[in-house]
């Protein structure tokens, strides 16, 4: 879904519609290899990444919860994470020139949420699968294991409220870019 946003950002034609796909795409970046780290750190801990099998993650691993919450709201483009300000600025950017192509992708943010949050629900708070009560060490445990994660996290949010730290920089370039 995040590609196609970033693609709608693009045919815009606005700076505003550039610059939110050039966001959203560190922000997709930044997201994904959140998500994809805490998949990863929770197959190792409990032997399995199936969803079904991952039940009471939350009271039994608050830490990779935690992440993985970021992850998901993330991705989902909740306000104040990187997502939502590349998603936000390319909607406005972009509805000018295609309004139901920003309707439909409106639309579809709503509906990769409620997947997400289905999903999220039942790995964090589901009851507690064989996998993840048996697992030795099944959270994070330190600074020195949490710190990639949330390195991560923070970018996000840096770039949440902040994106000019990207943005001013590349706007000079993303004004060329639309000169005819």
């Amino acid at each position: 879904m995040h590609m196609g946003t970033v693609f709608l950002g693009l045919i815009g034609g606005t700076v505003l519609g550039l610059g939110g796909a050039l966001i959203l795409m560190v922000a997709h970046g930044l997201s994904a290899a959140l998500g994809f780290a805490v998949a990863g750190e929770i197959g190792q801990r409990t032997g399995t990444t199936w969803m079904q099998d991952l039940g009471g993650l939350a009271r039994r691993a608050p830490n990779l919860w935690f992440y993985l919450m970021v992850a998901s709201m993330a991705s989902i483009g909740l306000p104040g994470l990187a997502n939502f300000a590349g998603e936000i600025m390319i909607f406005f950017g972009a509805w000018s020139a295609h309004p139901v192509c920003v309707a439909v992708a409106a639309w579809g943010v709503v509906l990769s949420a409620v997947a997400m949050l289905r999903a999220v629900r039942s790995i964090a708070f589901g009851p507690v699968s064989k996998s993840v009560e048996n697992a030795d060490a099944p959270d994070l445990a330190g600074w020195g294991q949490m710190w990639p994660f949330a390195l991560l996290s923070v970018l996000l949010f840096v770039v949440g409220v902040a994106p000019v730290v990207i943005l001013g920089p590349a706007r000079p370039v993303l004004e060329r870019l639309l000169v005819p």
